[in-house]
């Protein structure tokens, strides 16, 4: 059919069959490396590391964008390359009687851009259900028991043993024995998953010991924010002040949360990648040892739910602060609208007294006017009172009265006419 394919298709479709399941034939040994990345916007360090590796056994590079790959590097060893976010994963698979410290030439492990995340050592072997007794003897000796998790894994394909401890080299060693007839696939998922559990939970921890230093902060926080709310009660407290507090209280807040949302988002991340990996194994109980479940339900979750905790705490710090402040504001604003309104009320009086003033002022305006209004008529009318022999006392007399009524009437058009104007 002729139709245009939508621009991510392609893309969509590679991702995912990107990374498949490594194919395992026992009886073999694993190394897995995880290494933490210094730079993780820039991944150009990590592959041109890989790059160094390929070229000392002179096995073609891939593309510079890879973000994973597997290769043969000779006839005794294979390489697993995963780049991700945080770290970058080196899969080495090889024949049980090698010794990989010979096999990876040492000065390019020590060039490593990255320090060690963690490391798995595995040996991975096969074995027939007569030798379960065998392997319980083994695996007691092998690992410290109060640490101690086996178990059969995918419908009892696998019997995996550890004490998620470092051995001397610093690895975590892991014992894996697989049943006859199991496919080279079905052994590289049990591998892979195995690897994603121990590293995904390496990965989840590193949230601890930011939650234990976060949690005092946040301790110390909750107790000065506790100690502003309780002066907002007292009168005689200046919410002007208090509110500058919680402010300050409230920014110490949000910068711990920038500062820590990476960190606990990946570890909540990471930790339902173990479960998820747990989940998928399949566990059944060997020999009556703990489960991989139990270890990581006694040991691991209880720092994931303190890693939780912290993370609510902060939250509910922030939302308390808010609350808080939001209490404030409204007292402000109250108190703000009694300041006003006692000010209106000022200015109204203050209003009113001018305006009384002001017709004080009017009053004795027209008697001023009136009186020099008066006076002028008088000389006016002066002859006129000698030519009609009429005292002129009487005349002004007369006079007076409509003097001021046109005083007081002109005064009040004036008035008027500007109240109208404005």
């Amino acid at each position: 059919m002729d139709l245009r394919d939508h621009p991510l298709l392609i893309q969509v479709q590679r991702e995912l069959h990107a990374r498949p399941f490594p194919a395992i034939q026992p009886p073999c040994k694993v190394l897995y490396l995880a290494l933490a990345r210094e730079d993780s916007h820039n991944a150009d360090t990590e592959r041109a590391f890989l790059f160094e590796l390929l070229d000392h056994f002179s096995v073609q590079k891939p593309n510079d964008d890879c973000v994973h790959l597997t290769i043969a590097l000779n006839d005794r060893l294979w390489v697993k390359w995963e780049l991700h976010t945080e770290f970058v994963g080196y899969m080495w698979v090889y024949p049980s009687e090698d010794d990989i410290e010979t096999l990876i030439p040492k000065q390019w492990v020590k060039r490593s851009p990255g320090s060690r995340l963690t490391s798995i050592a595995m040996e991975i072997a096969e074995y027939a259900n007569s030798e379960s007794l065998q392997i319980r003897e083994t695996v007691l000796e092998r690992y410290q028991q109060d640490s101690l998790a086996a178990a059969e894994v995918v419908d009892g394909t696998a019997i995996v043993a550890t004490d998620f401890r470092q051995n001397a080299q610093g690895h975590i060693p892991l014992s894996v024995w697989i049943k006859p007839g199991a496919s080279v696939r079905r052994v590289g998922r049990i591998t892979q998953r195995l690897i994603e559990l121990e590293t995904y939970k390496v990965a989840s921890m590193h949230a601890l010991p930011l939650a234990r230093s976060t949690a005092k902060q946040v301790a110390e926080l909750n107790a000065k924010l506790s100690a502003v709310v309780e002066n907002m009660v007292s009168a005689e407290a200046d919410p002007q002040a208090l509110l500058l507090d919680i402010q300050a209280i409230s920014a110490k807040a949000e910068v711990m949360s920038s500062q820590t949302a990476f960190r606990f988002g990946a570890a909540m991340a990471y930790e339902s990648i173990v479960h998820e990996r747990v989940a998928v194994l399949r566990e059944q109980r060997f020999r009556n040892f703990q489960l991989f479940s139990e270890f990581l339900l006694r040991r691991y979750d209880p720092a994931m739910r303190t890693c939780q905790s912290t993370k609510q705490r902060l939250d509910d710090l922030s939302e308390r602060a808010e609350r808080a402040a939001n209490l404030l504001r409204t007292r402000v604003d109250v108190d703000l609208a009694a300041s006003n309104r006692a000010l209106l009320m000022q200015l109204n009086q203050r209003s009113e007294d001018q305006l009384r003033l002001q017709t004080t002022v009017e009053g004795l305006s027209v008697v001023a006017i009136s009186y020099y209004a008066i006076s002028i008529v008088g000389y006016l009318i002066a002859p006129v009172a000698k030519a009609i022999d009429i005292d002129k006392a009487w005349l002004m007399g007369a006079v007076a009265l409509p003097t001021m009524g046109l005083v007081y009437w002109g005064l009040q058009r004036i008035k008027k006419r500007f109240h109208s104007g404005s």
